[in-house]
């Protein structure tokens, strides 16, 4: 699984996010609808798997994520 870094205030410090991507068809008697995709981040700082689905969700659309670590975190 590749590690993805989304740069969200321009700062040095990374924040562990569950990142979930989505997909849903809906079928109906006339045939099937489009494909819905949708991709949602989930913070990782709480105590329970419970929580941390029940947390704030961040919703990444818009913004490009990147597979490289950015060069402020490697110090």
């Amino acid at each position: 699984m590749a590690r993805r870094w989304l740069d969200r205030r321009g700062g040095d410090r990374a924040t562990p996010y569950l990142w979930v991507k989505a997909a849903v068809r809906y079928k109906s008697g006339k045939g099937t609808s489009d494909e819905i995709t949708t991709t949602k981040l989930f913070p990782l700082d709480a105590a329970t798997p419970r929580e941390v689905v029940q947390g704030d969700i961040f919703d990444p659309e818009g913004r490009s994520s990147s597979t490289p670590r950015p060069d402020a975190l490697l110090r």
